[in-house]
């Protein structure tokens, strides 16, 4: 078994360390250039190579869009962040001289993170990964962060969740009918829980926790609509996503 984290542009280029037993040598060669290559010791990639992943896991949340880095760019080795949950606060994007500078897609809408809505581009990139190493493959984690709203008579209507999942769970089937091999779908979350960077405001569940950042309150769990919605999705199995 393999994990990776499919947000990151360049994690297809790793990919082959897993499946064939060594680095892509055009990453290698850029990665020695820069000082970023790994430090390999004599025995490592004998190791590496008597490895076997037989799948792949890959979370899933947005696309990533770069474009041409100019060589005398400044370098930017962080990823930027949205911190204040406000669209169009990201602190930054990675630049690469000569190489890639990442940089925000036009034709996508975001979430008020800036993470890029890109159903398409997880039905991309289970066509292009199956493509490369024909292993089944499997989501361990898909989901929208949002702000969600408690209603005075206790119900939190997030139809944009259910947009956001039935659009992913749709493009996952696509791939599907292309044959790539798909062992499981696991959207994230069951519940709302804290997000590393964003606190409890960014909400992922589809079971409100009552509570805030600074007030845990009574921490009730209420069911969003989208729980009734993914409940009927599960009992369909998958063939119902209709809200």
């Amino acid at each position: 078994m393999a994990a990776q984290n499919a947000n990151d542009l360049h994690n297809q280029y790793y990919l082959d360390i897993y499946f064939k037993g060594h680095y892509t040598k055009s990453a290698m060669i850029y990665l020695e250039k820069t000082g970023m290559a790994p430090k390999i010791e004599p025995g490592d990639m004998k190791l590496i190579k008597e490895g076997y992943s037989d799948f792949l896991a890959l979370n899933y949340y947005a696309s990533e869009c770069a474009k041409a880095c100019p060589e005398d760019g400044k370098e930017i080795c962080f990823a930027g962040v949205n911190r204040s949950g406000k669209k169009g606060e990201m602190s930054g994007y990675e630049t690469q001289p000569g190489f890639f500078e990442m940089c925000k897609n036009p034709n996508l809408d975001t979430t008020d993170w800036d993470w890029a809505i890109d159903p398409t581009g997880l039905e991309y990139i289970f066509r292009d990964i199956y493509c490369r190493y024909e292993k089944p493959l499997m989501i361990t984690e898909n989901g929208l962060g949002a702000y969600d709203e408690l209603t005075e008579d206790g119900k939190i209507h997030d139809e944009y969740r259910i947009d956001y999942l039935r659009a992913h769970i749709k493009a996952m089937k696509k791939a599907m009918d292309y044959g790539v091999e798909v062992l499981a779908y696991c959207p994230w979350s069951a519940v709302d829980l804290l997000s590393t960077s964003n606190g409890v405001k960014k909400r992922y569940g589809f079971i409100y926790v009552d509570r805030t950042d600074d007030d845990p309150k009574e921490c009730a769990r209420i069911r969003k609509d989208s729980f009734y919605w993914y409940q009927k999705v599960i009992q369909s199995q998958g063939t119902d996503l209709e809200s």
